[in-house]
């Protein structure tokens, strides 16, 4: 398992070309990061393929909030979550390209059965977690319009505080080849994500 660390914050945009971080085949990557830490401003950022499945529980919990209107999220949460998880082992079972799970993973339950799961399919695992102050992931929350309760969001700044120690030290985590370590600037420009076309997509 390899550590990689995109640091290219010192060099100038115009002397030095952003650092890519590659996508293909079949690989399985949890995105992680606090909540409001960049994920989804950085797959905005990499034009997705129509041949990468991207999982958000967002894109379960926005039409039940619709549907649901005033009904807290609190009551319907294990339904997001248990679909979104079922959602997950569909794709990874039956998606051709690769599969981008985009989830806070602060969690060691959530980022070990992801793991088994990428192990199950035999699916390359790359792990990204992105590093960032909890200031900074509390001012993306109130960029994006969704802020978490005080007490979530200490409980995920506690468990990333561990990540970042356990990362800081050089240590990866089991069940994952490859960790890619992002910071919030490297999402503006200086990280370029690029997609390899699976072989089984490939026009003979």
């Amino acid at each position: 398992m390899s550590i990689a660390r995109f640091r290219v914050v010192d060099a100038p945009r115009t002397r030095r070309a952003p650092a890519v971080f590659t996508v293909g085949g079949r690989d399985l990557v949890l995105l992680a990061g606090l909540p409001g830490a960049g994920k989804s401003e950085l797959l905005r950022r990499a034009t997705v393929p129509p041949y990468v499945t991207v999982l958000d529980s967002d894109q379960i919990r926005r039409p039940l909030r619709d549907a649901l209107g005033p009904v807290p999220y609190r009551l319907y949460r294990p339904i997001v979550h248990i679909a979104h998880h079922a959602r997950l082992v569909w794709h990874a079972l039956t998606a051709p390209g690769a599969v981008i799970v985009h989830e806070p993973a602060t969690r060691v339950s959530t980022r070990v059965w992801i793991a088994v799961l990428r192990i199950l399919t035999h699916r390359p695992g790359i792990f990204v977690w992105l590093d960032v102050s909890a200031v900074e992931a509390l001012a993306g929350q109130h960029s994006r319009g969704r802020v978490l309760p005080t007490e979530s969001f200490a409980k995920h700044v506690r468990r990333a505080a561990g990540i970042r120690r356990r990362l800081r030290a050089g240590h990866t985590f089991p069940g994952w080849r490859k960790v890619c370590v992002l910071r919030r600037h490297d999402i503006d420009e200086r990280v370029r994500v690029e997609f390899r076309l699976p072989a089984t997509l490939r026009p003979d």
